[in-house]
């Protein structure tokens, strides 16, 4: 087979992002949302990539497949109003829920018993086995 270079075709080409983000120093973070785009051109038009400058980014600032530097001959397949990448505020990573238990009523100086809320996978093998064999022994019980 061979490749009719007179007929325009699908391909797909990477994006180059290029640059440091003004925002990554602010404390952002550079969510790239496409790595690729769907293209339609003649074979001869296809760019190897697609360079995407973001170093002028800042917090909250982010570039629209319209912006970028498309070659005249080459049609985008996506919604041109599609996010290419963003910066965005680096989110807060969540502290681990802690149960604390109060000391029951009478005891003084009871030290407060602390259990973490998320099951450890050694227990819920466990709890899973012990139901498990429940129905076995119910069985032999019959």
């Amino acid at each position: 087979y061979e490749v009719n270079m007179n007929v325009k075709m699908d391909a797909t080409v990477s994006i180059r992002f290029v640059g440091e983000p003004k925002g990554i120093a602010e404390g952002g973070v550079m969510n790239r949302v496409l790595e690729e785009l769907q293209i339609f051109c003649l074979p001869s038009d296809i760019p190897n990539d697609i360079e995407v400058d973001v170093s002028h980014l800042d917090i909250d600032d982010r570039i629209l497949i319209s912006d970028l530097k498309i070659p005249p001959n080459v049609e985008v397949l996506h919604d041109l109003d599609q996010t290419v990448v963003a910066i965005a505020v680096k989110a807060e990573e969540p502290e681990p829920v802690v149960e604390v238990a109060a000391a029951a009523e009478g005891e003084e100086g009871a030290a407060p018993v602390v259990a973490e809320a998320a099951a450890t996978p050694e227990g819920d093998k466990a709890e899973k086995t012990e139901k498990a064999t429940k129905p076995k022994k119910e069985e032999k019980a019959s």
